[in-house]
């Protein structure tokens, strides 16, 4: 009873630490992605986090691909000017939710987080 009554209280602080993290994460639909991207707004700087192989299928207008999976992402991604500003997408929200993790240890202040990814993008702003 004692095991269970622990594993009980470990899966809640597990499911409590995981939904703290989301919240700490800035976002942006795909609706207002679009409308920056219609009204020419060159403030932001969007980010592609995930393979090369999956950038070529299909990314959002202007994109620039730096994989978050790849070993050297710390280090490409360091080379960026921590003062712009920076949209991270990637296929669904988890692999740009660790991008935007990353780029806050390093000293990224203006983030936002595509919400739903590129496939919510393609679904809702492409095949409009």
């Amino acid at each position: 009873m004692q095991k269970f009554k622990l594993f009980s209280i470990l899966v809640l602080l597990c499911c409590f630490i995981t939904a703290c993290d989301k919240e700490n994460i800035d976002s942006i639909s795909v609706q207002e992605v679009d409308q920056l991207q219609q009204n020419l707004n060159q403030e932001y700087v969007i980010i592609d986090v995930r393979t090369p192989e999956e950038f070529e299928k299909g990314n959002v207008s202007g994109a620039q691909n730096v994989d978050v999976k790849s070993d050297s992402f710390k280090e490409q991604i360091g080379t960026y000017d921590r003062e712009n500003k920076y949209i991270v997408y990637c296929r669904s929200g988890k692999r740009s939710a660790k991008a935007y993790g990353i780029m806050k240890e390093l000293g990224f202040t203006n983030l936002l987080n595509m919400d739903g990814g590129y496939l919510k993008y393609q679904d809702e702003i492409l095949k409009k």
